[in-house]
């Protein structure tokens, strides 16, 4: 069933609504999936198919995955990690690859950025999603961690929105009534340093409210 609806991505080209239903359909096989093998590489190949022009799509992408960690978590934080890796060197490298690497250079920025920040997004939804016994001990040792270093590349307002929603669902994720346990948020006080450089540290093109907004409320979610 997953291999059906990952062929039929291609139908939904010009479709958003229905793609990120897509991932999240595929991210809902996978969670039911006892083939490893299988997940790892439907994971693998949805790194290079989706537009992350899009919302929903981008959306319904990090939510797959969020989906998936609930019985995978490891399979999941290890594809996330080498797909921003993969990320990093292609924007090192001075393009940003896939679909849109024949773009401008202030293009590529933009979908570097976004996709980035997406990946953030979906390391938010795993923190939603995955098993509670198991997501306490990945949260400061790998997914505060990429999120620290994820935001501290974000030059792009759209991004920079999406990187303090995923803030915000970091901080519900980890809330201490949620969790059940005497979990220590070490690295607090470095995410509430990066939404406070997203609002403090502006260049001439100011913060539309709306980034604004989600900044502060990133902040107060946080604390």
């Amino acid at each position: 069933m997953g291999a059906c609806f990952v062929k039929q991505l291609p139908l939904y080209a010009k479709l958003e609504r229905e793609r990120g239903f897509a991932y999240k359909c595929i991210g809902v096989v996978l969670r039911k999936s006892k083939i490893n093998e299988f997940v790892s590489r439907t994971l693998e190949s949805m790194t290079t198919v989706i537009n992350f022009q899009h919302e929903n799509e981008r959306n319904g992408w990090a939510i797959m995955f969020g989906f998936c960690s609930a019985t995978h978590l490891d399979i999941v934080l290890q594809r996330l990690e080498l797909y921003l890796k993969i990320n990093d060197i292609k924007a090192s490298a001075g393009g940003s690859g896939g679909l849109f690497g024949f773009l401008g250079s202030k293009s590529g920025d933009t979908q570097s950025d976004l996709s980035r920040a997406t990946g953030l997004l979906a390391y938010a939804y795993v923190s939603i999603y995955a098993a509670l016994d198991l997501i306490v001990s990945r949260m400061e040792t790998s997914i505060n961690i990429s999120a620290v270093k994820i935001a501290r590349t974000i030059k792009e307002e759209a991004a920079k929105f999406i990187v303090a929603k995923s803030f915000i669902i970091l901080a519900q994720s980890m809330n201490k009534d949620r969790l059940k346990t005497d979990f220590v948020f070490a690295s607090r006080n470095d995410l509430v340093q990066e939404m406070i450089n997203y609002i403090t540290q502006e260049t001439n093109i100011k913060l539309q409210p709306t980034t604004f907004n989600q900044c502060v409320n990133a902040c107060h979610g946080l604390m």
